[in-house]
């Protein structure tokens, strides 16, 4: 549940967030690969419960040039505000190999402020997205190397928007909420009881919210190796594909607010992780990932959603309290590439530099029952 590309929010507990997110897909490790690759439910074994709380606190810092505008105005201060956000799965056995799974998290979701007056105001000054993702699933496996699955998602995001187009008056604000349907389905092929490849498919989702893209979730694919190569020590890595290309821009012409995604890429995040299981009792995780933004240029860079290529590093852990509780803790830096913005709207440019990273805090609490 931690910042991704764009508004993306990484969609896994606490658990993975130590490996960077590395091998989601294949690795299986709890009731969250409902939502991860469903067909990893037949691997967790029992029926479990967890609960998950992540911290993301991002910096987001705007330097004006000259050539602004309103360079007078003032640079906005620290847009970055910093979100809880909570998440739970449950896993449960409806045949030998075939298991259920629930998920219940955010995929999606931001938020900036600005201090008003600065020079991006004409842009913005507040935005705020947030959503709910309900992900029910199953998992069946085939066979001792081939299990698969598939989830459907109902979806609920709610936006607020808010900017100031002139030097008087209120700012101009505008708030939507909707909902849509997907699904996603994936496999996980085990080679020998040591070695998993998993693949992953989710469906874009959209959404009619004023100034945002159509779908507002994008389709995704990912590819995961999990290796175990000892007792004490596995591997982890992975590729995942995302379609911000495949979007349709909203149309703003005439209408309130500026487009946000206008003419993004599709991008590509990989990661790699180890964790050690060093006893019964304590396991440690070490991450390391790099993620592309949809942003091609400046010209296309939104002061809501200033977003760059990002680096990021991640450590964690697992404590288990007993064969049936553990708790599992991590925590990432996402390093954020120094980004360029050269916007122009209704005669008013914003030209200047953003710097910005991002801090994430998880703890996540798992019980068989």
């Amino acid at each position: 549940m931690t910042h991704a590309a764009a508004y993306a929010l990484m969609g896994q507990g606490a658990a993975g967030l130590g490996n960077a997110y590395a091998g989601q897909a294949a690795l299986a490790a709890d009731a969250g690969t409902g939502f991860s690759n469903p067909a990893g439910l037949p691997y967790v074994e029992g029926r479990r419960i967890a609960f998950a709380g992540h911290l993301v606190a991002p910096s987001l810092k705007f330097s004006a040039d000259p050539d602004s505008t309103a360079a007078a105005l003032g640079d906005g201060g620290n847009a970055g505000v910093v979100m809880a956000v909570p998440a739970a799965w449950l896993a449960l056995d409806l045949t030998r190999d075939v298991k259920f799974g629930m998920s219940v998290s955010a995929p999606l979701g931001m938020t900036s402020e600005y201090d008003a007056p600065w020079a991006g105001q004409h842009l913005a000054l507040r935005s705020r997205l947030r959503t709910v993702n309900l992900n029910p699933a199953l998992g069946w496996r085939v066979n001792r190397h081939l299990a698969v699955g598939l989830g459907a998602s109902w979806q609920r995001a709610d936006m607020t928007l808010t900017r100031k187009a002139d030097g008087a008056g209120s700012p101009t604000r505008i708030a939507s909420t909707d909902s849509d349907w997907g699904w996603n389905a994936g496999a996980i092929w085990d080679f020998d009881g040591h070695t998993r490849l998993g693949l992953a498919y989710r469906s874009e989702l959209s959404h009619r919210l004023e100034g945002w893209p159509d779908p507002l979730q994008p389709e995704s694919l990912s590819l995961s190796l999990f290796q175990r190569i000892n007792p004490y020590w596995d591997f982890l890595a992975d590729v995942t594909w995302t379609g911000w290309g495949r979007g349709d821009p909203t149309d703003m012409a005439g209408a309130s607010m500026p487009v946000i995604a206008d003419g993004w890429e599709n991008t590509r995040r990989y990661a790699l992780g180890l964790t050690h299981h060093m006893s019964r009792t304590w396991s440690w995780r070490v991450g390391l990932a790099y993620e592309e933004s949809p942003v091609p240029d400046p010209a296309r860079r939104s002061p809501r959603l200033p977003d760059a290529d990002r680096i990021w590093l991640a450590f964690g852990g697992q404590y288990r309290l007993g064969p049936a509780q553990a708790v599992d803790f991590g925590y990432a830096h996402l390093f954020m590439r120094d980004a360029e913005i050269d916007r122009v709207d209704q005669g008013v440019r914003l030209s200047g530099d953003y710097r910005g990273h991002v801090d994430i805090v998880s703890v996540q609490y798992t019980r068989a029952f």
